[in-house]
């Protein structure tokens, strides 16, 4: 096997600063063909959003777009978390763990469910 690296959607000064970010995680849907990235921090320690994105592989000029979890059923969203574990199994994400600043506050990093497609 022979590995590449693309560049699908470079970082510009136009990149919104929530978007800029690191500690986060990110997981591949094939039933989608899109990328979904979910928690991190773009300050020490200071947890970014507890919003769930979307890339669309097919294509990534769209950008990372919020995913619309109200229209899931389930619509319930976790805390904001830096670090967090996340794994697609199909069409699910898992998300599990992360901290929420200096503490690791684990009572409020429980696993988080979303169906993607």
């Amino acid at each position: 096997m022979v590995f590449s690296w693309r560049c699908l959607l470079p970082h510009t000064s136009a990149t919104p600063e929530h978007l800029s970010r690191s500690s986060h995680a990110v997981s591949y849907v094939a039933a989608t063909n899109s990328l979904y990235l979910y928690g991190g921090e773009n300050k020490p320690r200071v947890p970014v959003d507890n919003v769930l994105y979307s890339l669309s592989l097919s294509d990534p000029a769209t950008g990372w777009v919020p995913v619309d979890l109200a229209a899931s059923s389930a619509s319930v969203c976790p805390v904001e978390r830096i670090a967090p574990g996340m794994a697609a199994v199909g069409e699910t994400l898992y998300v599990f763990g992360g901290r929420q600043g200096i503490a690791v506050r684990e009572n409020q990093a429980s696993a988080l469910l979303t169906t993607c497609a």
